[in-house]
């Protein structure tokens, strides 16, 4: 037992959907843009390293508009998020969650994680079902913990898978 190899953790926003249906793959946004958006960016404005493997079932991302968010963000952050350079990413535990922010191309996106060891959950904030993007990681951060709880102006919480 000692000598065994252990395995690699793998971060939990990663983890498998173990026994939840996928989410339906979306089409791509096609008509005006919803309120609060600024732009809809196709898969393409995913960092590279990710363009295959976020939030798989949707084709297109949007960004929100600065003053909607700003208009959103009204209260002030709760405690210190750390950032990883390497990965470009920040993460911040807030009860039994944790919130990530990560730099795509054009943006951030905005991921709420449930860890468990037999169920995690991952959710990305979405408006109107297309994934968000902020122009900056605090204004992302600020809306993260914003919409902890109950989600304001259209945002919901989906499933990363």
């Amino acid at each position: 037992m000692r000598n065994q190899l252990k395995q690699p953790v793998q971060p939990v926003r990663f983890a498998g959907a173990s026994c939840r249906p996928l989410t339906p793959q979306q089409p791509p946004w096609k008509g005006p843009l919803p309120p609060g958006a600024a732009a809809i960016f196709t898969r393409d404005a995913l960092a590279e390293r990710l363009r295959n493997t976020y939030a798989p079932w949707t084709t297109s991302f949007v960004m929100l508009e600065a003053h909607f968010v700003q208009h959103l963000n009204r209260h002030t952050m709760r405690g210190a998020w750390k950032y990883d350079q390497h990965l470009e990413c920040a993460n911040f535990p807030l009860e039994d969650h944790i919130f990530w922010v990560q730099k795509q191309l054009e943006g951030w996106t905005i991921e709420l994680c449930h860890p468990d060891d037999r169920h995690p959950d991952t959710r990305i904030l979405a408006l109107e079902h297309i994934p968000v993007l902020c122009r900056d990681g605090l204004s992302a951060a600020e809306l993260a913990q914003t919409c902890f709880g109950k989600t304001p102006a259209g945002l919901l919480w989906l499933p990363f898978w």
